[in-house]
């Protein structure tokens, strides 16, 4: 049996704030339950009057803020049953997200709090954060000022998907993660289609999506799953439904353009682009629960997740709905508005 050690390290960026201890104990609790181990990492700023400082002053003070951030970390955690899960911490300089970036590339998830030191209102995404969601090649996910620690007993995973997934890693990351934390997973797909959706276009939607699911509900039969379609926007329905869940999974994958028209919509996981489309960042700002935001192409480390994850190569080789979902979603979708506008 390999020791908690032997496998990398959850990065988890600390830097004295409240929301960055939040974003520990929530690093804590995934390490826990995926038996690996935490690593701290703060990032120190030479800015303002720290320009005009000696190389040597430069470095007194960065060390100084870097024993005083870990000390209060290690002491909020002390007492804690899975305060040992900490294998060590990191100081390195320069802006944050940069910093996190290099020292989590070989990490199985980054781990930050939704807000840090800033003046701005709650619902603002930090600077940070949005740099890593549109940059970060592993895994990351943000934790909100709402979340604390205990919370998330009984509750499920809530995944928004594509139809056509253009993208497979947030149904991977999903699923493991329900099945990690014995939780039920509710997938999520929301479309707004304008005021010629009918009962029948929401019907061919769950048609299409049980097709979509039915790789991942057989390799992770013990999950429970829930299927729900929506005839809305799809942030508001995301954070609505992340309400009473333990997690929020999101995509990052880039939908390719084509024309609009009565039939085209947004659907819940579309992230826009890797900078952060709207959708994305309504849902960043707005959800009560932890975010993760998985991106493409899925880079989860292997073994990170378990063994049972599908991975890309092997969905798009052996699946024929993954060429064949787009097409079959457009004839169902036109095919149940035509029969509800002939009726």
């Amino acid at each position: 049996m390999p020791r908690p050690n032997s496998k990398p390290a959850i990065v988890v960026g600390v830097d004295g704030s409240d929301n960055g201890l939040r974003a520990l104990d929530w690093a804590i609790d995934e390490a826990a339950r995926r038996g690996v181990r935490v690593r701290m990492v703060h990032a120190y700023q030479r800015t303002g009057v720290r320009h005009h400082l000696s190389p040597q002053a430069n470095m007194s003070q960065m060390y100084d803020e870097g024993r005083e951030v870990f000390t209060a970390a290690r002491a909020h955690l002390a007492g804690g049953r899975n305060a040992g899960r900490v294998v060590g911490t990191a100081l390195y300089e320069g802006p944050a997200s940069e910093v996190l970036i290099d020292a989590s590339n070989r990490s199985p998830l980054c781990v930050v709090g939704r807000r840090g030191r800033g003046r701005l209102a709650s619902r603002v995404l930090g600077s940070t954060s949005t740099t890593l969601v549109a940059k970060s090649a592993i895994p990351l996910v943000v934790v909100p000022p709402e979340w604390v620690p205990g919370q998330d007993k009984g509750r499920h995973v809530l995944v928004g998907v594509d139809i056509p997934p253009h993208d497979i890693g947030p149904l991977d990351f999903a699923f493991a993660a329900a099945r990690q934390a014995s939780a039920p997973l509710v997938v999520l797909c929301a479309w707004d289609l304008g005021a010629s959706a009918s009962r029948g276009v929401r019907s061919a939607l769950g048609d299409v999506l049980g097709e979509i699911l039915a790789p991942w509900r057989a390799r992770f039969a013990d999950v429970d799953v829930t299927v729900v379609v929506e005839h809305t926007h799809p942030a508001p329905a995301l954070v609505a439904h992340a309400e009473h869940a333990r997690l929020l999974v999101l995509g990052t994958s880039t939908r390719p353009p084509r024309p609009r028209s009565s039939l085209t919509a947004r659907p819940a996981s579309h992230f826009g682009d890797r900078q952060g489309g709207a959708v994305a960042r309504a849902v960043l700002c707005d959800a009560a629960v932890p975010v993760a935001v998985v991106p493409a192409p899925c880079a989860v480390a292997p073994g990170a997740l378990g063994q049972d994850g599908v991975t890309q190569e092997a969905f798009h080789r052996t699946d024929p709905l993954a060429q064949r979902a787009g097409y079959f979603a457009r004839t169902s979708l036109s095919r149940s508005t035509n029969a509800s506008e002939s009726s």
